[in-house]
């Protein structure tokens, strides 16, 4: 049963399994960043995006033995967890920290700066971000620290280039023929999403002056409705692939 404030929900875990292994580390708020040699399971998507935990915990209980996470805090210094709970009343966005066109929003007394589309990095969007020019003959690998089996991915990039045509993006894998590919194709943006167990691919094209934000439900990649994006027309199409 699970229990918020005076509402009682049944739970009843899918599956055969009536035992419920735990046999390493509990996470309070958030997951590490380096998630090597872990395993998640891919519904947890908000948690492998790295969308922490933003409020106060009090009064854990695991199997009816209080743990003081006060202490585990402290003994732990980690970045961004205090032990007390007091909010500012004031907005730490009223002052417009963020530099460059960065998009603010109130944090826990502090402020968060969403750079992506400005070309800049950094904490208040400050930091230019750095710049690479490929010729048409060469690439760049990028290795992923762990095998990923995700819902759900968060990957930005902007790009300039006189050419009509050119592969942005594109995602491979031993293990299956799942693939994900960002390209130019006839001067629109087109995005290739082929899941192995759908057996087919779904295709999207989008045409945008700049800025544009592309967003995929993860229903879309199976097919049931197409992608959003703003601000342009988008174009939509599926293609069945022969299994």
């Amino acid at each position: 049963t699970i229990s918020v404030n005076t509402m009682r929900t049944p739970y009843t875990a899918p599956g055969e399994s009536e035992i419920l292994d735990l046999d390493d580390d509990l996470y309070l708020g958030g997951l590490p960043e380096n998630k090597a040699g872990l395993v998640f399971p891919t519904e947890v998507w908000t948690a492998l995006l790295n969308y922490g935990y933003v409020g106060c915990i009090r009064d854990l209980f695991i199997d009816g033995q209080s743990k003081d996470i006060r202490q585990m805090a402290e003994i732990q210094s980690t970045s961004g967890v205090k032990p007390s709970c007091s909010r500012e009343t004031a907005k730490p966005c009223l002052s417009n920290p963020c530099k460059n066109n960065g998009v603010c929003r109130d944090g826990w007394n502090r402020y968060v700066c969403d750079c992506s589309g400005t070309g800049y990095l950094g904490r208040s969007c400050e930091r230019e971000a750095t710049v690479l020019s490929y010729d048409g003959s060469m690439f760049m690998k990028i290795q992923l620290p762990v095998v990923m089996h995700t819902e759900a991915e968060d990957v930005s990039l902007r790009f300039r280039s006189q050419r009509a045509y050119g592969i942005l993006m594109a995602t491979t894998s031993r293990e299956s023929a799942d693939t994900l590919r960002l390209e130019l194709d006839a001067g629109r943006v087109k995005l290739t999403v082929n899941l192995e167990s759908t057996n087919h691919s779904d295709i999207v094209y989008v045409s945008a002056t700049k800025n544009t934000t592309l967003q995929c439900p993860k229903s879309a990649a199976l097919g049931i409705q197409p992608c959003e994006h703003k601000p342009q027309k988008l174009f939509y199409r599926k293609e069945t692939m022969l299994s």
